[in-house]
């Protein structure tokens, strides 16, 4: 449960005690984040707002929000772009 320190401490206890365990952990980490770029983050964020833009053109006809939403998926694409060609 989030926030809870006598849950962290055991379970950071139960990775000192267990080294196999540790290593198998760290692997499956590793293999996580290997698919964490910043291209997948910005893709992540674009998908987000894409979702805001939709909810609030159903919700009500507000072009000033609507139009910022867009300005800011197009800084988003520009931002993975630019980390892609670097």
């Amino acid at each position: 449960m989030a926030g809870d320190a006598n849950l962290l401490y055991r379970a950071m206890e139960k990775l000192a005690e267990n080294r196999n365990l540790a290593r198998q952990w760290g692997a499956k980490s590793r293999e996580l984040a290997h698919d964490m770029t910043p291209e997948a983050g910005a893709e992540k964020w674009v998908q987000v707002f894409k979702s805001m833009n939709a909810d609030v053109a159903r919700k009500r006809d507000n072009g000033p929000i609507a139009k910022s939403l867009h300005d800011w998926l197009t800084l988003q694409r520009h931002w993975a772009l630019q980390a892609k060609a670097a």
